[in-house]
């Protein structure tokens, strides 16, 4: 909806415009663009923009995606009309090693299996339902790190894979690189070294299937991240698409010169 109204305001739709206009919108996933694509009329593409940050409204929706709001429930659910499972559900569902699994990329090995026994044995006489029951674990587990409270990477964890954001990200790519046409490009741009990591892996062996594709990052300026703080660990990744190198040995066999 403010996507919508924003965009009324700086490319108003002119009157001869019966369809398209200068843009449209679409509900859903975009692990799911080559459909979305395909529902309007979409073969091929110049570019693609993704930009996988969170928005600063989805911790006002308290559904559970912040710490501090400990009466609220733990939700997580960035699309809460097209996902079922919570993270309160995950929580009061997944083994201790699936548990150590999903805490082991962000905090230690001796705090994740610790956190995944508490959680375990927090269950055994209360379901996990709210914030403030998740927090209240992490306290006795996690140790403080420097700049940063000891509850942010766990529930960055546990968001990321009640969303199956990396999952997500690997067919949005996988997708995005077969709609793109030849001389297109696909822009990312990444705010933590987990989804950083998989969008530079999925560009370099892009680039070497098809040499003739180019990849690139740029990092955000000082001046820029004095003026945005929260753009500090932003990355703008890029993929020029060139298929040219996929046609090698073509032939054209001549089959009637007058022809």
């Amino acid at each position: 909806k403010i996507a919508k109204m924003r965009l009324e305001t700086a490319c108003p739709v002119p009157d001869n415009f019966r369809d398209w206009g200068p843009y449209k919108l679409h509900h859903g996933n975009f692990r799911d663009i080559n459909k979305i694509a395909q529902t309007n009329g979409l073969k091929k593409v110049d570019g693609i923009l993704a930009d996988l940050g969170i928005s600063s409204i989805h911790y006002e929706l308290k559904r559970g995606f912040s710490f501090g709001g400990v009466n609220e429930e733990l939700d997580m659910r960035l699309d809460p009309v097209n996902q079922a499972v919570t993270g309160y559900d995950l929580l009061n569902a997944l083994s201790k090693h699936q548990l150590a699994e999903m805490f082991d990329d962000f905090i230690s090995k001796n705090d994740s299996m610790r956190l995944s026994e508490l959680i375990v044995e927090f269950r055994k006489n209360k379901k996990f339902r709210t914030v403030s029951d998740f927090v209240g674990v992490i306290e006795k587990t996690v140790k403080e790190k420097r700049k940063i409270n000891k509850s942010t990477l766990p529930f960055m964890a546990l968001r990321i894979f009640v969303n199956d954001e990396y999952g997500s990200l690997e067919e949005f790519i996988k997708y995005s690189i077969q709609l793109i046409s030849e001389g297109g490009t696909l822009v990312i741009i990444t705010f933590h070294s987990g989804e950083d990591r998989i969008v530079k892996q999925s560009f370099k062996k892009h680039v070497v299937s098809d040499k003739n594709s180019t990849h690139g990052v740029y990092k955000v300026a000082s001046s820029e991240a004095k003026i945005n703080p929260r753009s500090r660990s932003a990355k703008l990744r890029f993929l020029k698409i060139n298929r040219q190198s996929q046609i090698k040995g073509f032939r054209i066999k001549i089959v009637n010169k007058n022809e």
